[in-house]
């Protein structure tokens, strides 16, 4: 009889205890984090009696293999999210009608094409200047919208690295808990809450986990580093790069000793942002810089060939490209070097850098590479054994000062570095346009042949020619000895310059560089049938304010190709940025689209194994209150049989 009571009871409480743990899986149908429970009974027994049912186990349905899938494509997944909201970020601001740099630049052709066709037009000349500094903001405000995405990205590495450190600690914490729990149903809601520790951990970074026999998890990051040991977690950091770049290292303390981590991190989030501020968003401000650069240093240059309203010499009209301040900034020194100097970079031919930055680094005492970092090719390598020492490169040339260099230093090159952020228009003037080309060339009255002379293009002011202002010294005089001949002459006291210059009719001259070797600066066309005593006079241009022949040469800038091995100008080279912006952006939302759906797709083997389903919970619920009506109608069987007993004792 006790038996029979014993049945009942342990059966009535095996399906209470089912209930709960059925109940329990409705009420978490939608919790994401939570794994379906089952309850496992066992047969019982007592003293070779039989006493039913107890519960053995509650079990988690979980299965390893999908739950690390879910992992590694949670890690992949925002890796691409992080990336593709980075590029669509830069995109919209490259595509900003306010920051439109190539309707700007094509604005700014305008207004010199109408100064051209006015050059003495004071309305004009400072239509154009406002045109030019309009460009110059332009270009200043997307340097700090490419400086704001980039603080941007360092604050976001900093916020990552303390979110990790946070859930590795709690993930450790859990590891102690889970490992002194004791029961599986206690240690259930604990191994749960782990998971979805882990899936936000592999949200942010890669890793890989193992797990032993008391259920605690290590976890080890791509490059064999330990991120959780046990119950102790290992806490990243964020760090200022050691070489001066305008990026955030990434680094990991393990028993009190720093190692940097950032070459092995390339999953999450943080993989994501660390490729971000390296690749793409280096790649865009030098690309913008440099040309910001070209611009500058083209127009500068071609105002220096010219002469104003005043007949002065053109000067700048933006900021010098090889000022003192820019050159000291285009280098900056390895923290860690032994030496303390640091070199200046001086551009040599903006047309040919390259928008790259470059590593110059000691392998030996005396001995230097000097490294393309987008390519990680070597450029130039070789001993240095005096000093002050000059290294070219594309465009380019270091100068390095005196120092004992020691093998380790390094120095980072950014050739192109501030070339957006500090173009400014320094012209004080509009009036100092110099629009005309400084010599003028004219035929003698007296001349007898068909013969024409013009100056065809303007190489430099900065020859002793243009040593005196507001003169040609000496004045030159071309005097026809024979219909084939001709001398050079001084104009100015007649001294000949160079004799016997050959001359065919039939081809005409392009004069200077002389066989002598002499050259003012310009170049001058000869072209015609000329006779001897024929004569053409070549001097100062002092006032002829209707010349526009330097500011069509300034003109003619805008669509030269001048970038990329001549195949961009400079509203090609804006477009092209734009267009490399564009189409990553266009390429990271198809690995998104994919990572999406791959996530999707673990996430849904997941939940397909340990999710709640209502319908089956409901129907499981169902069997366990006919289980638990057949318990009770047991006891009741039993209490009914004792009550018989028990009458036939008391009649006997």
């Amino acid at each position: 009889m006790t038996s029979l009571f014993t049945i009942g009871l342990n059966s009535l409480f095996a399906s209470q205890y089912a209930i709960s743990v059925a109940s329990q899986n409705l009420a978490n149908k939608d919790n994401a984090s939570y794994s379906r429970r089952v309850v496992d009974l066992r047969e019982s027994w007592s003293r070779w009696q039989m006493s039913g049912v107890n519960v053995a186990d509650v079990r988690r349905i979980v299965d390893d293999v999908t739950n690390r899938r879910l992992l590694q494509r949670t890690s992949e997944f925002g890796s691409a999210g992080m990336t593709l909201q980075n590029l669509q970020g830069l995109e919209k601001v490259l595509e900003n009608s306010g920051n439109n740099t190539g309707t700007q630049i094509n604005e700014t052709l305008n207004a010199l094409k109408a100064l051209n066709a006015s050059p003495a037009s004071a309305q004009s000349r400072q239509l154009y200047i406002l045109q030019l500094q309009n460009l110059a903001s332009r270009f200043n405000g997307l340097d700090k919208e490419i400086r704001d995405q980039s603080q941007n990205t360092v604050q976001s590495l900093q916020n990552q690295v303390s979110f990790v450190n946070e859930t590795t600690q709690k993930i450790a914490t859990l590891n102690d808990e889970i490992s002194t729990a004791g029961r599986a149903d206690n240690i259930a809601p604990l191994l749960d809450e782990r998971d979805r520790l882990l899936s936000e951990l592999s949200k942010r970074i890669g890793f890989t986990m193992q797990e032993d026999d008391r259920h605690r998890v290590s976890l080890t990051l791509t490059n064999g580093l330990p991120l959780i040991q046990d119950i102790r977690a290992n806490a990243l950091y964020a760090y200022p790069s050691p070489t001066g770049e305008p990026v955030t290292e990434i680094g990991i303390e393990v028993g009190g000793v720093r190692q940097a981590i950032t070459s092995g991190i390339s999953e999450g989030e943080i993989g994501s942002l660390l490729t971000w501020q390296r690749t793409t968003l280096t790649q865009s401000r030098n690309t913008l810089d440099r040309l910001a650069l070209l611009i500058a240093d083209k127009i500068n240059t071609q105002n220096h060939l010219g002469v104003d309203l005043q007949g002065n010499l053109g000067g700048d009209i933006f900021t010098d490209i090889n000022s003192e301040s820019m050159k000291a900034g285009r280098a900056i020194r390895d923290s860690r070097n032994q030496s303390t100097v640091t070199p200046t970079v001086e551009i040599l031919d903006s047309a040919k850098l390259e928008a790259t930055e470059y590593s110059l680094y000691f392998d030996s005492p005396g001995h230097f590479q000097l490294v393309r970092k987008s390519d990680q090719s070597v450029v130039q390598s070789g001993e240095l054994n005096a000093f002050p020492a000059t290294i070219e490169g594309p465009g380019f040339r270091m100068t390095l000062p005196a120092a004992d260099y020691a093998t380790g230093d390094r120095f980072t090159v950014s050739p192109t570095h501030g070339g957006a952020g500090n173009l400014r228009v320094v012209l004080p003037d509009a009036n100092r346009l110099a629009l005309a080309f400084p010599v003028t060339a004219s035929t003698g009255a007296g001349n007898k042949g068909s013969g024409n002379i013009s100056i065809t293009e303007m190489l430099s002011t900065a020859t002793d020619a243009f040593s005196t202002p507001k003169s040609l010294n000496p004045p030159l005089r071309i005097e026809f000895i024979t219909p084939t001949s001709f001398r050079l002459l001084n104009a100015t006291d007649n001294s000949v310059i160079e004799d016997n210059i050959a001359y065919n009719p039939a081809e005409g001259l392009t004069l200077f560089p002389t066989a002598g070797g002499y050259d003012p600066g310009f170049r001058v066309a000869i072209s015609g049938e000329l006779e001897a005593g024929d004569t053409f006079s070549i001097a100062y241009n002092l006032n002829d304010t209707a010349n526009n022949r330097n500011g069509q040469a300034m003109e003619a800038l805008f669509d030269l190709n001048l970038l990329d091995n001549g195949s961009l100008n400079f509203v090609g080279a804006w477009n092209a940025l734009k267009s490399d912006v564009s189409t990553q952006a266009w390429s990271a939302d198809i690995v998104f689209k994919t990572q999406e759906g791959l996530f999707d797709q673990a996430e849904a083997a997941r939940h397909q194994v340990s999710g709640v389903s209502m319908e089956e919970e409901l129907m499981h619920i169902d069997e366990i209150e006919k289980t638990f009506r057949a318990s009770a109608q047991i006891l009741t069987a039993a209490s009914e049989m004792f009550d018989v007993i028990i009458g036939i004792a008391r009649r006997t």
